[in-house]
């Protein structure tokens, strides 16, 4: 946990200034490169101001976790407002919102996949995956009836593995150039093929 959380303009900037850079190394050297040293030089405050703030590095490490958790959840929960009417109109929105949560900053988004997702002690952020499953669970009933899968019970969750993969293949570090507004098509289509297939 931080030591105090920021109350003014110019501390929270600073909070700001020290996640950004924390997130900055991340991208371009990975986790054992972000310790408070590096950090605070990154973000061009002093030590003493980091110290201010957060303990230690798991402390900023957890932090920057939160943040980019939040705004992933916030965009994702945004775009099912108001309650969609049909189904194709759910899906279509949950997908759209799943892409744009992943061109947020799709390094960071990468780093605190291969760093902070498995193991024991790895901080769980809140995840795309997270925010689909709850958002599927919160459709209206005349959306529900409209699903026909078997296992209607784990819908959310495989409609959240597909989404997640098919943006996660397009915009992070894909391979090669792809056209991302063909697979997010694509990944609509796949995810009301599934739902409809009773």
């Amino acid at each position: 946990m931080p030591r105090k959380l920021p109350r003014q303009a110019r501390s929270q900037a600073l909070v700001e200034a020290i996640l950004d850079a924390t997130a900055h190394i991340l991208i371009r050297s990975g986790r054992d490169a972000a310790n408070t040293n590096a950090i605070a030089v990154e973000a061009g405050v002093s030590i003493g101001s980091l110290y201010q703030y957060f303990p230690n590095r798991d402390a900023i490490l957890s932090a920057l976790v939160h943040r980019h958790g939040h705004r992933i959840h916030a965009l994702v929960t945004e775009a099912m407002q108001p309650p969609p009417e049909t189904l194709d109109e759910a899906i279509r929105r949950v997908v759209h919102a799943v892409f744009a949560a992943h061109r947020i900053d799709p390094g960071l988004h990468d780093a605190l996949d291969h760093d902070f997702a498995h193991g024991p002690g790895a901080h769980h952020h809140p995840t795309t995956k997270q925010a689909v499953a709850e958002q599927m669970g919160l459709l209206p009933e005349a959306v529900r009836a409209e699903i026909r899968c078997v296992d209607a019970a784990h819908a959310p969750l495989v409609v959240a593995e597909i989404a997640h993969s098919l943006a996660h293949a397009a915009l992070v570090h894909p391979p090669e150039p792809r056209d991302e507004a063909a697979i997010e098509r694509q990944a609509v289509s796949a995810v009301l093929a599934y739902l409809r297939a009773g």
